[in-house]
């Protein structure tokens, strides 16, 4: 049996319409499909990644795919190294890794708040990336790589640090898994 594990983007619940295509869709393929329910409140990265590992172990089968969206997408690369799953998606990969705190601008880090920035200075992509040994493929939407330069940078940056890795741009798509066109682009590969 082949499971894919499907880790949705900050404060999305597993009931969320964005899941909905996904459920079906792989479904469909003959996955069984595990869409993971993170507990967002009051949490920081390493909760969420603790969570997901504790929920795979207890849920993975013979064959195991993750694909994350956004935080998702944080959450399952960062798990990858340990969990060792047959393959992942990174879907719009957040980046807010040690090397992207720099660059975040200070409305943002004052949103965020300094319990999670330094909790996100724990991760190193450069690091995770070396690390990571499933086959991997990298998505984000054209709109959103113009909107958000540095998710489009962490992609880029993840896709070259991931041995064999393969980037996906979905054109025109917005930071919106559900959008036509991410949606296109995911059922193509």
């Amino acid at each position: 049996m082949t499971t894919i594990f499907i880790i949705p983007g900050f404060k999305f619940a597993t009931s969320h319409p964005s899941h909905k295509w996904m459920k079906e869709y792989f479904t469909g393929l003959g996955f069984n499909v595990k869409i993971v329910d993170i507990h967002w409140n009051n949490r920081v990265m390493s909760d969420y990644v603790q969570q997901f590992r504790k929920y795979y172990e207890r849920n993975k089968t013979e064959t195991n795919y993750v694909l994350g969206f956004s935080y998702g997408a944080m959450i399952t690369l960062i798990s990858a190294p340990e969990l060792k799953p047959d393959k992942i998606y990174l879907c719009s990969l957040s980046p807010y890794f040690n090397e992207d705190l720099k660059h975040l601008k200070p409305a943002w880090k004052k949103f965020i708040g300094q319990h999670r920035f330094n909790d996100f200075s724990k991760f190193s992509a450069d690091k995770i990336t070396t690390q990571v040994t499933a086959p991997t493929i990298i998505f984000y939407g054209g709109a959103e790589a113009a909107k958000y330069p540095r998710l489009k940078h962490r992609c880029e940056q993840a896709a070259q640090s991931i041995k064999g890795a393969k980037l996906v741009i979905a054109p025109n798509a917005p930071h919106d898994i559900s959008h036509p066109t991410y949606i296109q682009t995911i059922k193509s590969i």
